[in-house]
């Protein structure tokens, strides 16, 4: 889910022509954001089967 709404972000702002001299920038945030769900989500299967420890966050 978290890639598809990564997506669909960035194609939204794509449309308005107020921000075309950003869109180089913001197509490199949407890819960085799609590769750091792929790494999480690729750290959640390593800690699915034991091979990396999981990050317990203490509150």
């Amino acid at each position: 889910m978290p890639l598809v709404v990564a997506g669909i972000a960035t194609d939204s702002v794509k449309r308005h022509e107020r921000v075309a001299p950003l869109m180089p920038k913001i197509e490199r945030a949407g890819g960085i954001l799609v590769l750091l769900a792929a790494l999480f989500f690729a750290y959640q299967t390593a800690a699915y089967f034991g091979l990396v420890p999981l990050i317990q966050l203490d509150a």
